[in-house]
């Protein structure tokens, strides 16, 4: 996997984290399964993190994960992204609105990478979107409208301050709503770009064409060892890379 040494990724390319989940029916009682949304009938699965080049023909996992319950996000955002800077450098990475969260920025703000966050629409979200159309300032040469401001984020004792960014499109016809969309970054915005950063983030769902390959091709098995999944995982992953 020396995607650098071979010039595959000679140049910075944007990426996507995100956590993939493997519906499990077995024995719950282990620290490799995790609640999750409820999906082929069971709440629980197995579940692994991974960083995936999207704006690339050449589709390739960076990194991979495995998580158990005790996986934190810093721990895992760490990691990923000290591993995926060993095959490619990230000029953008995108993630899911679950790392909307004080312990996710905080640990992104650690790393020189630039990230886009979709904000999560929590009381205080509503009330910045609100604001913003009233607030909201037209972007030169376009129909588009933005309101940019720092956002404060906070759980407990801890903070962080992050940079908010809503894009607004006007109806198109009577009757239809504004097209909002809400993210947080550490890219320096200005009005000019706060939409462009916000259409680049739809380059993530590509990481989701990228786990539904790897979901086709990994073996099957009825063991209930978790080192047998987990293996036929990370192969799936090695076979995807190829």
């Amino acid at each position: 996997m020396q995607a650098r040494q071979y010039g595959i990724f000679d140049t910075p390319v944007q990426c996507g984290l995100d956590i993939h989940k493997i519906p499990w029916y077995g024995e719950e009682k282990d620290i490799h399964v995790l609640g999750m949304e409820r999906v082929r009938g069971t709440n629980f699965g197995h579940a692994y993190a991974s960083v995936e080049c999207v704006n690339t023909r050449e589709r390739f996992t960076a990194s991979v994960l495995r998580l158990h319950q005790f996986t934190t996000k810093e721990q895992l955002i760490a990691s990923l992204l000290s591993e995926a800077e060993n095959y490619v450098k990230i000029s953008r990475l995108f993630l899911d609105r679950e790392f909307f969260d004080v312990q996710s920025i905080t640990a992104l703000q650690r790393s020189p990478v630039q990230f886009v966050i979709p904000a999560e629409h929590n009381n205080a979200i509503k009330e910045c979107i609100i604001s913003a159309h009233y607030q909201r300032v037209l972007i030169p040469r376009a129909e588009s409208c933005a309101f940019i401001t720092p956002y404060t984020m906070k759980k407990g004792k801890q903070h962080v301050i992050i940079t908010l960014v809503v894009t607004l499109e006007p109806p198109r016809k009577i009757g239809d709503k504004w097209d909002e969309f809400s993210y947080v970054t550490n890219i320096p915005v200005t009005l000019e770009s706060a939409v462009k950063i916000a259409d680049s983030y739809r380059n993530l769902w590509e990481i989701e064409t990228g786990y539904r390959v790897k979901e086709d091709i990994c073996g099957k098995t009825c063991l209930p060892q978790y080192l047998v999944r987990l293996l036929f995982q990370l192969l799936s992953v090695f076979l995807y890379n190829l």
